[in-house]
């Protein structure tokens, strides 16, 4: 009799709402929230990139923010051939990069380093004077590179999301059993 005593005893915490098969649900739970969160890193990075970018575009293209006494001591901007050379090197590398982490669904979003990296090239196109000319190249190959990263991240995401919902349900299965 103790000992049907005990198996009642255990298939009622195991049905309890503080039983494991919960504990193990609110833990799914908990980790698909931190999903859903990590796959919205993607859009505050598009995000603040268009932000940058606005401000940037507009604010007045003239050498007027930089003293002509700061340009003297920084020198010559190198020629604008040489950064757009740079700016296509730098985007088909990062495309390169990027390309493997859509297709195995990257866990971690790698686009703060890239928004940095494009907001530099903002920064040499003005510094060269020629940021009115390429300030949508600069804009298409950030908002390219950072979507790509967006949706590298959001395929793990989701497909992680969907392993944690299948995790679930089977545990709920097995608690009906």
């Amino acid at each position: 009799m103790t000992m049907h005593g005990e198996e009642t005893a255990c298939l009622q915490d195991f049905n309890g709402p503080n039983s494991y098969v919960a504990g193990f649900e609110e833990q799914c739970r908990e980790r698909i929230v931190g999903l859903q969160a990590r796959s919205r890193q993607g859009l505050w990075g598009l995000t603040l990139f268009a932000l940058l970018s606005a401000g940037i575009y507009a604010a007045p293209a003239s050498t007027v923010l930089i003293s002509p006494k700061m340009f003297d001591l920084l020198g010559p901007s190198p020629p604008v051939s040489l950064i757009s050379l740079a700016l296509v090197i730098y985007c088909f590398s990062a495309l390169v990069l990027a390309m493997p982490r859509i297709v195995d669904g990257g866990e971690r979003y790698r686009g703060w380093s890239m928004l940095g990296y494009v907001s530099c090239f903002y920064g040499f196109y003005f510094y060269a004077g020629a940021l009115e000319v390429n300030f949508w190249a600069v804009f298409a190959v950030g908002a390219l590179l950072l979507s790509l990263e967006y949706v590298g991240v959001l395929i793990h995401c989701r497909a992680a999301v969907r392993e944690e919902k299948a995790a679930i349900e089977r545990h709920r299965r097995l608690a009906q059993m």
